[in-house]
């Protein structure tokens, strides 16, 4: 979803509404699934453009549900707070950058008790070269990273999980992304995937190996109005995949005078699943 033009909204409310429909079909018993009808709202408020409070709302009672807060500096977030119903802080993120706005630092507490950190570096033109991420948890600490090497408009990405493992993206001369290769601890190729871009600079086709084909098709607004799947080198299509996912998926979208969408239309395999509205106040 495109980043809306907000600048001018002082607060907005958004509502999903889920209709009841097949929300799931197992592949070889056929067995299909159902959602009850819900409705979820959340308020937000504004400034500058910028969201510093999305509070979800129970609209059987009114009442909070949770409140997402935010601070910031400069144009910069500094910190974010989860809220619930009592005024309890459940959970706080911190965020702190170097002279250059790059993010050096996020610290997560929960319940007043640090649970999670991560640590960003740069190089000396502004690009990532690592991010270490730091787990708290019954007085253990458990720690991931991921480290960046650049060579023209290559990029190869480093893994250190359980097991070493690395990815080569490839970037054209718009510094879009046009290659990604993965490979197995033991150095082996075991995925290309290749992204084809619009007039539009807007994503079109991902390839996956020559044979599986993700689809996208983008409003005026850059808004994703179309997802579909195709295999048998992108010839064959199919509304479900052998492990049950849904790879049809279409949004119709009706915009204000502004070029703010304010109602967005949900259809999985063609059967309408959800509605989401949205009523901006503009100052």
């Amino acid at each position: 979803m495109q980043i809306d033009v907000l600048n001018n909204a002082e607060v907005y409310r958004m509502k999903t509404i889920f209709y009841n429909i097949k929300s799931k079909k197992r592949w070889f018993s056929g067995e299909t699934y159902y959602e009850e009808c819900k409705e979820r709202t959340c308020d937000y408020t504004l400034r500058n453009g910028k969201v510093i409070d999305k509070e979800a709302i129970d609209f059987e009672n009114n009442k909070m549900i949770k409140s997402e807060r935010y601070e910031f500096v400069n144009g910069l977030v500094t910190k974010k707070q989860i809220v619930i119903p009592g005024g309890f802080l459940e959970e706080e993120t911190l965020f702190s950058y170097d002279d250059n706005e790059h993010l050096l630092m996020e610290e997560t507490y929960k319940n007043g008790v640090l649970s999670n950190r991560i640590l960003y570096k740069y190089n000396n033109i502004g690009k990532i070269t690592s991010e270490t991420v730091f787990k708290y948890k019954d007085g253990r600490i458990s720690k991931t990273a991921k480290e960046w090497i650049y060579e023209g408009r290559k990029a190869t990405v480093i893994y250190y999980y359980t097991k070493k493992t690395k990815t080569e993206y490839e970037y054209n001369s718009m510094d879009r992304l046009i290659k990604e290769i993965r490979y197995s601890p033991e150095g082996e190729k075991i995925m290309q995937i290749d992204y084809i871009y619009d007039s539009d600079g807007r994503l079109s086709r991902k390839i996956y190996d020559r044979q599986y084909v993700d689809e996208f098709q983008h409003d005026r607004y850059g808004n994703l109005t179309l997802y579909k799947c195709y295999h048998n080198y992108g010839l064959t299509f199919l509304p479900w995949n052998e492990r049950s996912e849904v790879i049809y998926l279409r949004d119709e979208y009706r915009y204000d005078t502004r070029g703010n969408w304010v109602e967005n239309k949900h259809f999985v395999n063609n059967t309408y699943t959800s509605r989401m509205t949205r009523e901006i106040k503009y100052l």
